[in-house]
């Protein structure tokens, strides 16, 4: 019995130790991408050509890292690296829990045409080393019970003594406010729970014109959606919904929308009475049509401008 009992702890601190002292890996975006359940979790090493920085006013910021196939990922980091410059970097893969994609929480990077030495940065709060010790919490509460049991005691748990597990869907209930517009009335959207798009839209017509604000995308199987128009939205969509003044009779209930997916913003047309302009184009109902950073997008009397 002693012998079964030393190689079950044996294997039990194996498991252990070998779960503290992960392995870091040198892949590609590419394969990351291809397979990231394979790498969710791991250190890995990856190089690329950062394509562009973006900063979240509540949220974490990052930059987007193109590797030599085209494939770009996103790095989540403290600290705004060079544009256009080719990095190594090392971090841990995790999974966004909304849009389903793996992104990388930067551990260290070093710029490999000038500076000959990594910037550390300091290692990023992440979910997998509570998850770790939670694994190890189970381990060694396995471990206390073979011995528990094996001396023959009886273990009883009171009902008080038990704490139910709460579970959640795919949203949180998020902590928002109502910005204070005279045109528009936009819900602000948790950044944990909703992805901003990037860029900004500014009011460039009317009362609250030079204002400007971020915009979060529902996730959808066709990307990252925000609807405009007169109609009042509740629920989860509510915080990605630009709801326009109802004394705009020239913008419909339900005129356009604005989406994001594979890196790319769009807007469509959702309108058949009411007009969508795309600098000047008039758009078709249903049309989708790709916009760029200074495009300028008019609804009725309201023109937004897309802007960084």
């Amino acid at each position: 019995m002693k012998f079964f009992k030393f190689i079950f702890c044996f294997f039990v601190i194996l498991f252990v130790f070998s779960q503290l002292h992960a392995v870091e890996v040198e892949t590609t975006i590419e394969d990351i991408q291809k397979s990231p359940g394979a790498f969710t979790g791991r250190v890995v090493i990856i190089k690329g050509i950062v394509e562009q920085w973006i900063e979240s006013p509540t949220g974490t910021n990052y930059y987007l890292l193109k590797g030599q196939n085209g494939g770009i990922i996103n790095i989540n980091s403290e600290t705004k690296p060079k544009t256009w410059k080719e990095y190594q970097v090392k971090g841990y893969v995790q999974s966004d829990p909304v849009r389903r994609i793996p992104f990388i929480a930067e551990i260290t990077r070093t710029i490999l045409e000038v500076d000959p030495e990594p910037i550390v940065i300091e290692e990023q709060k992440d979910n997998s080393i509570l998850y770790l010790a939670l694994g190890v919490l189970v381990v060694v509460l396995l471990i206390l019970i073979f011995f528990y049991f094996s001396r023959k005691k009886q273990i009883s748990l009171s009902p008080s003594q038990i704490q139910p597990i709460s579970t959640s869907g795919q949203f949180r209930s998020p902590q928002s406010s109502s910005q204070d517009f005279k045109t528009i009335k936009i819900t602000r959207a948790d950044p944990k729970t909703m992805k901003f798009i990037p860029g900004k839209l500014e009011i460039i017509s009317d009362e609250d014109k030079g204002r400007s604000f971020r915009i979060a995308g529902f996730p959808t199987s066709e990307g990252g959606i925000v609807t405009l128009g007169r109609e009042a939205v509740k629920g989860e969509r509510e915080y990605a919904h630009i709801q326009i003044d109802d004394k705009f009779k020239t913008v419909s209930r339900k005129q356009a929308e604005i989406r994001e997916k594979d890196s790319k913003v769009y807007v469509k047309n959702l309108s058949s009475s009411n007009i969508t302009q795309l600098n000047g184009k008039e758009l078709a109902e249903g049309e989708l049509i790709e916009i760029k950073f200074n495009d300028v997008i008019k609804m009725g009397e309201l023109e937004f401008k897309y802007s960084k």
